[in-house]
């Protein structure tokens, strides 16, 4: 597994503190791999869309859990912006509002 670049500046000994490095790594891997675990949901469900019978099932699945994906996606996204990994600053006003938005879409 790649190390990724913050973890060999300050700001990684800090989070170290509350983190394994291990732990760090998995969670840039895994953001990394967003998109490519998105397109792949997003395949299987219309996939499986297109076995269905019933009507409103096909809708639920296409429009329901395909428009949570889309959120959920959107919001990962938003917090690694907001706050990656590296951030050395603190948050303004905003930047925490916003950032607990993101959390619990």
């Amino acid at each position: 597994m790649e190390a990724f670049s913050f973890l060999e500046n300050k700001m990684a000994t800090q989070l170290e503190k509350f983190f394994k490095r291990e732990d760090l790594e998995k969670l840039e891997d895994e953001f990394q791999e967003l998109e490519e675990k998105y397109s792949d949901l997003i395949e299987i469900i219309y996939l499986s869309s297109e076995k269905m019978k019933v009507a409103k099932a096909k809708e639920f699945l296409m429009q329901g859990v395909g428009r949570r994906l889309r959120i959920l996606k959107h919001a990962i996204e938003n917090i690694y912006s907001i706050f990656p990994l590296d951030r050395e600053t603190l948050m303004n006003e905003d930047e925490l509002s916003d950032l607990n938005i993101n959390l619990h879409a």
